[in-house]
């Protein structure tokens, strides 16, 4: 069975007459008639019982029609349901957040966007520079935020903030015996330098490990010795509070809600301990698509501001 098939034999049905369907569907007589022809032949039944002044329905026919109307039911359903689909698609955004900032830069963004754009739905994705990139490349999301600019043609990577790692450390820890912690409250930062506590707890999530914080270390030519995996940052922070050991965290952390017990802030003394952020997508679906384009231009305004509080 396919359209014209249940079309044809339910208006045939309803007006008991190959002339009056014929008129309705706007199709000639004698090609209506070949057409339910071919389907009887091809069926092997008859669906017509024809008399002078008179077409009904044989018993297969009331079948077939019965189907007919099941037919045409559902595929109406599903045109519907993927023209739904189709309108929301073309208001949701794909958006990769590295995921040491996806807590901070996402609420941000969705208070932006529902003063602005209400219908907007933005899907976001977290992940590490790596597997955004990849995601971005295989066209999974439509855009992301990325710590290292992707060198390939056909990308923009629009630098939009830089942040510094910082470490939030114990407040008993023995390097602070002598020191009056009081006075390292932000801005102000005690400095350290990592070589002096290489041996020390860091208590760690891998993909913060993986997305920034082993490049750091790289270039510094340190390997930690003690590392304890944590499920996110702000546990980590809330643990060097506590006392149990040292944590990386991005200053821009220090904007939000603090942990309760609060850790001494270090800034770490090298030169790579920042991290920079780059709004990157593909120029040719900015260009093809006026959506994805005035997501960029809001979301850069948005993260340009944001960075720019310090």
């Amino acid at each position: 069975m396919n359209y014209n098939d249940a079309k044809y034999v339910l208006a045939i049905a309803k007006y008991n007459s190959f002339s009056k369907a014929a008129e309705q569907l706007y199709v000639a007589q004698p090609s209506l008639s070949r057409h339910i022809s071919n389907l009887e032949k091809q069926l092997g039944v008859t669906l017509f019982e024809r008399k002078p002044g008179l077409v009904k329905l044989t018993p297969a026919g009331e079948r077939y029609a019965a189907y007919a109307n099941e037919y045409l039911a559902l595929q109406t359903r599903i045109d519907e349901e993927f023209t739904r689909l189709a309108e929301n698609a073309r208001h949701t955004i794909r958006f990769g957040i590295p995921t040491q900032i996806s807590y901070t830069i996402l609420p941000q963004l969705l208070c932006s966007f529902q003063q602005t754009m209400p219908k907007l739905v933005i899907e976001s994705v977290n992940g590490t520079t790596r597997e955004l990139s990849d995601q971005l490349s295989r066209g999974e999301i439509d855009a992301t935020i990325l710590a290292t600019p992707i060198q390939e043609p056909g990308y923009d990577c629009l630098l939009v903030g830089e942040d510094h790692i910082l470490l939030a450390a114990p407040p008993q820890h023995a390097l602070f015996r002598s020191v009056d912690i009081n006075q390292y409250t932000p801005p102000n930062f005690f400095p350290l330098r990592l070589q002096e506590i290489a041996n020390e707890r860091f208590l760690i999530t891998e993909q913060f490990m993986q997305s920034t914080i082993q490049q750091l270390l790289n270039k510094e030519g340190i390997t930690l010795c003690h590392l304890m995996r944590v499920p996110s940052l702000s546990v980590a922070w809330d643990l060097a509070g506590a006392g149990v050991g040292f944590s990386f965290i991005m200053q821009q952390m220090l904007r939000e809600k603090s942990p309760q017990q609060q850790p001494v802030y270090c800034s770490i003394l090298s030169p790579f301990a920042k991290m920079a952020f780059y709004l990157t997508y593909h120029q040719i679906q900015r260009s093809h698509n006026p959506l994805l384009d005035k997501f960029i231009r809001q979301t850069e305004e948005v993260l340009n501001n944001y960075f720019a509080k310090g």
